[in-house]
């Protein structure tokens, strides 16, 4: 198998032959951890000079795909296919299959994707949780979001569970914090429960 990641700010030498990748998705053996592949987007350096890493948060993998989707600081998720991850293009992100702006603040929370809805779920900072639907592409409106809390730092934290793929059983889980930003400190935190397939209908709350 190998190793998906996300890096954040740092040199970003390997856009003109170098080894530092910096703000780049990296694909590693996962045997050897020799270097594979890589996408750097088109705005690398700006992104690690105004502190925008692509790395805040991780990468998922979408199954019964070769796609992988994150997104970082600046609110873009990058849709990448892991057979050719297209390296660099300084004209812009087209070698990759897709990259939209998900979140006007900054994903620091790893997303979650349900197979059984073809749903990738986000939740930002200072923004609601949100559902993007996913047909090979995904519709870069959220088919679903609940703004009922908006988080500060790191928004929610989300995990899924379902009783295979049996009606009405899937439930987003997300917990976030309600004493303000959690970047240097901890803070008190409150856990919800969504309905997956409408993410706006909140089952119960802590």
């Amino acid at each position: 198998g190998n190793i998906y990641f996300m890096v954040a700010n740092g040199s970003e030498t390997g856009m003109s032959g170098g080894g530092s990748f910096g703000n780049s998705f990296l694909k590693l053996s996962g045997t050897s951890l020799s270097l594979l592949d890589w996408f750097m987007p088109f705005n690398a350096v700006s992104l690690s000079d105004a502190d925008l890493d692509v790395g805040s948060s991780g990468p998922i993998l979408i199954p019964g795909t070769t796609l992988i989707v994150g997104g970082g600081k600046q609110g873009v998720l990058y849709l990448i296919d892991t057979t050719h991850m297209g390296h660099f293009m300084a004209s812009g992100d087209t070698q990759i299959v897709q990259s939209f702006q998900a979140s006007n603040d900054e994903i620091f929370n790893t997303p979650i994707f349900w197979s059984n809805g073809s749903l990738l779920y986000l939740w930002p900072q200072n923004e609601g949780l949100k559902a993007f639907a996913f047909n090979g592409i995904f519709n870069t409106t959220p088919v679903a979001q609940n703004t009922s809390v908006t988080p500060a730092q790191p928004g929610g934290t989300l995990s899924l569970s379902a009783n295979g793929s049996q009606s009405g059983t899937a439930i987003v889980w997300a917990t976030h914090s309600t004493g303000g930003s959690a970047e240097t400190v901890a803070q008190p935190g409150e856990l919800h429960a969504f309905d997956a397939t409408n993410v706006a209908h909140e089952l119960w709350n802590s």
